[in-house]
């Protein structure tokens, strides 16, 4: 498939809405994201990548239409497949992944960031086979290397069946573990990767205070809040009840 839309961008395997997965997965449907409503086999609204509006459909027969709309072409990635192609920029660089994992983890997330990958540190223990063995998808049996949150011996979630598990088709609750806001998301995780989206299209960064309360950097409360997410993921969260919230 020749790609034609002006832009491309990685993200997490298993994210399609329930209602349009298994329809995307059986036709071998593209799917794009854009600022503007799109022509598609199937249309929905979801979380701000390049914009709110997304469609599925025969990429040849759509691809000129969406080049048009200014789509973003969204390429699904497991995480394992993420794993293999920052493998692949480290042997290209001279460097063993291994190695810089073990001694430099953030070496790891600035590659992924550079890369337009998504990425999570807890996928960097997703590597034994023994870990492998237990990542086995209870109802379909597929072999998915996602799991929950608790590391590899917590409850398996596979891409395949994301569908029948109620936590990752709703707006979850941020979790906050010492001192860092947590995404809910079983199959995510990510630390202190939450940011508010407002009005302006823009993405504030959180942090949390010892006292407990919740900063949005860069903010303005003269915009109006537009929801938050995680940043890693691109799921919308909420924040725990009565959070309190500054801007700075």
């Amino acid at each position: 498939m020749a790609i034609t839309t002006r832009r491309t961008r990685y993200v997490l395997a298993g994210t399609w809405p329930s209602e349009h997965a298994e329809k995307i997965t059986v036709n071998g449907w593209a799917v794009v994201n854009a600022p503007r409503p799109l022509l598609g086999s199937v249309t929905w609204e979801g979380p701000f990548i390049c914009g709110i509006f997304y469609a599925a459909g025969p990429y040849d027969q759509l691809a000129e239409r969406w080049r048009a709309d200014d789509a973003t072409l969204l390429v699904p990635v497991t995480p394992a497949q993420v794993i293999d192609k920052l493998e692949e920029k480290a042997a290209a660089s001279g460097y063993d992944f291994a190695e810089i994992a073990n001694e430099y983890p953030a070496q790891i997330r600035l590659w992924a960031e550079d890369s337009g990958l998504p990425w999570n540190p807890k996928w960097l223990a997703d590597g034994s086979e023994e870990d492998v063995e237990r990542r086995i998808c209870p109802s379909c049996g597929t072999n998915s290397r996602i799991i929950t949150r608790g590391g590899s011996s917590g409850t398996i979630v596979s891409a395949c069946c994301e569908a029948v598990i109620p936590e990752l088709n709703e707006e979850a609750t941020v979790l906050i573990e010492d001192g860092k806001l947590i995404c809910p998301y079983g199959d995510c995780g990510a630390a202190d990767d939450i940011v508010e989206l407002d009005v302006a299209s823009r993405e504030n960064e959180l942090s949390l205070s010892e006292d407990g309360t919740i900063t949005a950097h860069l903010g303005d409360h003269s915009f109006e809040n537009d929801g938050f997410e995680c940043r890693q993921c691109t799921r919308q969260v909420s924040l725990p009840d009565g959070s309190n919230i500054t801007h700075c």
